[in-house]
């Protein structure tokens, strides 16, 4: 699964270069995705996860590596921590992103048709994966601070 979503998120999670960036990487899981972009040089990763078990092996992994661990649910608040890119994936709760102007590059993965079509809507740029535009998952991008 992982080398699967590896692909993916090679094609989709690096809008930009994270390269000595600090990341906000909210719906971190166990820590794949902060792995991912360690990998490709961010200096330091902000995780956010809500799923206390996936936390737990998340907080075991983050030992010896870069690796701040919330074990909490996303707030917009959660928005005020440093950071110089955002990857979020929280299966629908993406929604509460519309309520603000994001001021950082950001990659979001969205969960459905019209809530893709709210994002789009507030100039965010949407790719889908496997170039269908009927998938009920689609990333949509801030490039460039609103």
């Amino acid at each position: 699964m992982i080398l699967t979503e590896t692909k993916e998120w090679e094609a989709y999670y690096l809008p930009i270069s994270v390269n000595g960036l600090r990341v906000l990487d909210v719906g971190a899981g166990e820590g794949e995705t902060a792995r991912f972009f360690l990998q490709h040089g961010a200096s330091e990763i902000v995780c956010i996860e809500q799923d206390k078990p996936s936390w737990e092996i998340l907080k075991r992994n983050a030992e010896h590596h870069p690796l701040t661990c919330l074990n909490k649910r996303f707030d917009l608040k959660d928005l005020e921590i440093p950071h110089d890119f955002m990857k979020i994936d929280i299966e629908g709760y993406e929604e509460l992103l519309l309520q603000v102007r994001l001021k950082k590059p950001s990659v979001i993965e969205v969960h459905g048709l019209q809530l893709r079509d709210k994002f789009q809507s507030q100039g965010y740029a949407i790719e889908y994966p496997f170039k269908s535009e009927i998938s009920p998952v689609c990333y949509a991008y801030l490039k460039k601070p609103q």
